[in-house]
């Protein structure tokens, strides 16, 4: 019969003609050291983005998150006239530096999609005070939405992610009244906080990422009395119990604040750490079922993130660059 030829004539031809896209990979934003630019780095192959936000940047820990749908990149950087807000469009090679012109020092942020707002956590430079604040991300406009009652808290920077009923709360690794390590619960719906969740004693929590398909939080922990260092899924509210994955992995891994994302192809959650105290950086993965973990190329960069369809044959092809 002719026709299953014709079938698949046309059905090649529609795949010839349809925009071609990758699938999900993990993505860095790091540090170009000879044209000191920060670019986007794609884990897998090493290659760097033709598009760069030129001549930057001494980036504040923890400040770097993405609004992936828009293909945009947002952190502070500290200029010599102050912080400023950066705005990096990886899809179109765009960038733009703005002045925060507020007396704070952001220590954790991240990009809320139904605001379209850069939900904060900083701390006044002059009173040293906490404050629970929205940046607006065209502007660099921060409104203040709470002052915390001092004395308050002692936060691990860059030890953060967004979760709850509308993503509107953001968990805080760090200390209120307690003297031990402990969740802290920032409402961003009614601008509230902190609420504090112990955590088992013996854990010292370095990262937290939430999953973009089941929206559970995975992270990564060290326990204090055996030295291994494992993946967990933290409980449902409110008490938030770790569940630790695998049998832990002794000697691993110092790893870096602020710097992971969740690999949902493969199930993965994705760490930049180094294995010893002198070993260089590198990509670390925990398998999210069964805790094994996998090692892969030495990377150095300020953070990571998961995004579809990045070519960089194919972006930034107008030779658009900002500045």
């Amino acid at each position: 019969m002719k026709v299953p030829l014709y079938i698949n004539a046309g059905l090649a031809l529609a795949l010839a003609c349809a925009p071609h896209f990758a699938a999900a990979e993990i993505f860095a934003l790091a540090h170009d050291e000879a044209a000191n630019a920060t670019v986007i780095r794609n884990t897998g192959t090493a290659v760097d983005s033709t598009a760069r936000v030129a001549a930057c940047c001494e980036i504040a820990n923890g400040s770097p998150t993405f609004d992936v749908l828009g293909n945009r990149a947002f952190f502070i950087a500290q200029a010599t006239t102050g912080a400023e807000l950066v705005s990096f469009n990886y899809g179109t090679g765009a960038s733009s530096r703005l002045p925060l012109g507020a007396p704070y020092r952001v220590t954790h942020m991240e990009y809320d999609a139904g605001s379209g707002q850069l939900l904060a956590l900083a701390r006044d430079v002059v009173s040293d005070a906490l404050v629970m604040a929205a940046i607006n991300p065209l502007t660099a406009q921060l409104t203040v939405r709470a002052l915390m009652v001092a004395p308050c808290c002692t936060l691990k920077i860059g030890i953060s992610v967004m979760s709850g009923s509308g993503n509107a709360q953001m968990l805080v690794i760090g200390r209120a009244a307690g003297s031990e390590d402990a969740l802290l619960i920032f409402n961003f719906n009614t601008n509230t906080g902190p609420t504090e969740v112990a955590l088992p004693a013996n854990l010292r929590i370095t990262d937290l990422e939430r999953h973009p398909l089941n929206a559970n939080v995975y992270g990564f922990a060290h326990a204090v009395d055996t030295g291994l260092g494992r993946a967990f899924l933290l409980g449902p509210a409110p008490t938030f119990t770790p569940a630790l994955l695998g049998a832990g992995h002794a000697g691993c891994c110092f790893v870096q604040a602020g710097a992971s994302a969740i690999d949902r192809v493969n199930n993965e959650l994705v760490l930049i750490g180094r294995e010893s105290a002198g070993s260089p950086p590198s990509l670390q993965r925990f398998n999210l079922n069964s805790g094994a973990r996998s090692s892969g190329i030495a990377l150095t960069a300020h953070a990571l993130f998961e995004d579809f369809g990045l070519q960089f044959d194919r972006l930034f092809s107008d030779g658009f660059e900002g500045p």
